[in-house]
């Protein structure tokens, strides 16, 4: 099911590269991007709402109009949440109800307006890394909690970099990458995934 692309940003020498979980044909909808997520909280309305402002979805529906020959009909979230309860899930198996707020699924848009806004904001982004690294500066999220992992996120692998005393670069790979991180044999290319080039 997964399909990895790798296509030129607009206006830069740069390629933006992903890999979208699937993409369907739905009847009389046409084609749309399936994507699948599990979350650590229940699907409530603001969780599923999220999606619209979401830069991932974006890039996906991107990749995908870069593929075919039209833009596709939308981005099909289908959601599940990890957190069902021992008890939920005997209630299940007794009588087959689902749940509240266990599953849901979201159909998004995105209009030419909105692909044009992410390849700005892809050249911008990529403007101030070049910014920062060519005057040796490790930037740091201004929200902790994608440091410190929230309800339904994980720490982020490499919290500790920015809390060490030192530039990044200058650490010994033994201390830049720690007891819980390593490095790849090889590149790591998600782009080609479906490909059977890049599915390890």
């Amino acid at each position: 099911m997964e399909l990895g692309f790798e296509f030129p940003l607009p206006g830069t020498p740069w390629m933006l590269a992903g890999a979208i979980d699937g993409y369907i044909e739905w009847g009389a909808y046409g084609k749309l991007v399936l994507e699948d997520k599990t979350s650590g909280v229940s699907l409530g309305d603001s969780y599923m709402a999220q999606w619209g402002f979401s830069s991932q979805v974006t890039q996906y529906f991107w990749g995908l109009s870069q593929l075919l020959p039209e833009a596709p009909f939308g981005v099909l979230m289908n959601c599940a949440w990890k957190g069902v309860s021992e008890k939920a899930k005997l209630a299940f198996q007794k009588d087959l109800v689902i749940p509240e707020g266990v599953f849901a699924r979201n159909l998004e848009k995105r209009s030419l307006w909105r692909l044009k806004e992410f390849e700005r904001d892809c050249r911008l982004l990529i403007e101030d890394i070049q910014r920062g690294f060519d005057k040796g500066h490790w930037p740091k999220t201004k929200n902790a909690i994608e440091c410190t992992g929230g309800i339904g996120k994980s720490p982020c692998a490499f919290k500790r970099l920015c809390l060490a005393e030192i530039d990044p670069w200058e650490l010994p790979t033994e201390q830049l990458l720690g007891n819980d991180l390593k490095f790849r044999d090889s590149a790591w290319k998600p782009w080609e995934r479906g490909s059977g080039k890049g599915d390890e």
